[in-house]
């Protein structure tokens, strides 16, 4: 462990924030209006598991790793809660934080009704464990956490921030201004969420999965002793049924700034094209997800990204490819995604994509 591992992992965390929602630009926070930030919920000043308890092989596990075999045995004494590390980051801002509902670690504390009244703006954080061979019971925050939510967002403007394994259902979504979200980003979550909260870091993490409306929009799970996965490649954004709606899809994510993407050119290696389509190439297919061009690169494309906001951000540009609807795949499909540098305001980036045979194939059978 050295002050590099520390700094990667910060970095790595914070590049992993997904910005959900950010209603009225109340995000990041602006000490000029927030003067007492309330922060509150289940995992704010949540600690590792225990090493008594693994030892014991109990299968808690912890919202920073998850538990099971992929668990991380952290150490509590390098570990900074979201918590504490929000009270670091707004000391500099002269930013008072209180908090509730949480462990002895802070000592400003109120009773949650006092918090209420006294804050400008109310943080809930929120996490949920999934463990190996211990399914979770739905799709639904822990009920303390869910009325929580909705109990501060009934007092002050609230923002969300979501330490989770996977989909969750939001109902929420629509009385909360911000919503934050990481998929277990380790130890170094509580300094991803500060940073993003006070704008250090512009959010530019996208969603890899889709988040569903409603329990009626996902795929329901076997619960017999025979799993039979007939919907094949159709899930998430590849379902394309007007009876499966989204909360938020597949590649969203926000940013504090706003970006233009233009296409400049198509280059197609046409002699390839045509013997590819016509099946007369002895050429191999190629390996997926290229970064540069190789000698079986098919369809290259150039993409010019400006930054057209007031602060300094990355995008990450994503290329899905249309597949006819007479063939047995999803009609949409990602097949690559590129990720800009920081970008000043009114700056601009040029990034390639490359695509082979195989982005445009798909199985027969």
């Amino acid at each position: 462990r050295t002050p590099k591992h520390v700094q990667l992992a910060e970095d790595i965390a914070s590049k992993a924030v997904i910005m959900l929602k950010n209603e009225r630009d109340v995000l990041p926070l602006n000490s000029s209006k927030v003067r007492k930030l309330g922060v509150i919920g289940s995992a704010a000043d949540s600690s590792y598991q225990s090493l008594w308890k693994v030892m014991k092989g109990m299968p808690e596990g912890d919202v920073y790793s998850g538990g099971g075999s992929g668990h991380i045995h952290g150490s509590n004494h390098h570990l900074t809660t979201v918590l504490e590390a929000i009270v670091k980051r707004a000391k500099s801002e002269g930013v008072e934080v209180l908090s509730a509902n949480t462990t002895f670690r802070h000592e400003n504390t109120r009773p949650l009704g006092m918090l209420k009244m006294e804050a400008d703006v109310l943080v809930v954080v929120c996490g949920l464990l999934t463990i190996e061979s211990h399914d979770r019971p739905n799709l639904s925050l822990d009920p303390t956490d869910a009325d929580l939510i909705k109990e501060a967002s009934l007092a002050k403007p609230t923002i969300v921030l979501l330490m989770l394994p996977g989909a969750v259902l939001m109902p929420f979504r629509f009385q909360v201004s911000g919503i934050l979200l990481q998929f277990y980003g380790g130890e170094a979550s509580g300094h991803a969420f500060a940073a993003a909260l006070f704008g250090d870091v512009n959010p530019s993490g996208k969603l890899p999965i889709l988040i569903p409306e409603n329990v009626e929009d996902t795929i329901p799970p076997s619960t017999g002793h025979w799993a039979i996965y007939s919907e094949g490649m159709l899930t998430s954004y590849r379902n394309q049924s007007r009876n499966r709606r989204a909360a938020y899809p597949f590649g969203h994510g926000l940013s504090y700034t706003t970006f233009q993407i233009r296409l400049l050119r198509m280059l197609v290696d046409q002699e390839a094209w045509s013997s590819h389509t016509l099946q007369t190439s002895s050429t191999p297919l190629g390996s997926p997800g290229q970064v540069g061009p190789t000698q079986d690169t098919l369809v290259s494309l150039e993409v010019r990204v400006d930054n057209q906001g007031k602060l300094p951000g990355a995008e990450v540009v994503q290329a899905y490819a249309q597949f006819p609807k007479d063939v047995r795949a999803p009609s949409l499909q990602l097949r690559g995604f590129r990720r800009t540098s920081i970008l000043p305001p009114g700056g601009h980036e040029i990034l390639y994509l490359h695509f082979n045979v195989r982005d445009f194939s798909c199985y027969s059978q």
